[in-house]
């Protein structure tokens, strides 16, 4: 698959999640179960848009413990256990902010 064919099945997946999201419905277990998880993750900024930063587990294409900055958030739930970029769904593990709380 082209790098053009993958860009539009990444954009055609996320609109979808989002029409599903729009209408309440949450991600599968399915879904979810596939998805990278991403520990110590935290909000952060990728070529001006909202992103994930943090330790991914489970990713399709990177190695477990890599450092990440995810591609731009389009919905994260209101538990933040879960959250979707324009290129897939992941789970959310320990926010980082949690962990740096109970440092002091």
């Amino acid at each position: 698959m082209t790098d053009k064919m993958k860009l539009l099945q990444r954009i055609h997946d996320a609109t979808e999640a989002l029409v599903r999201l729009k209408r309440g419905e949450v991600p599968s277990a399915e879904e979810l179960s596939a998805a990278p998880l991403l520990e110590t993750w935290y909000m952060t900024e990728r070529q001006g848009f909202l992103a994930l930063g943090g330790t991914v587990f489970g990713h399709p294409t990177l190695p477990d413990a890599a450092e990440i900055r995810t591609s731009c958030v389009l919905w994260i739930a209101d538990d933040q256990r879960a959250a979707r970029t324009v290129s897939r769904f992941y789970r959310l593990g320990t926010p980082l902010q949690d962990l740096l709380a109970t440092e002091h």
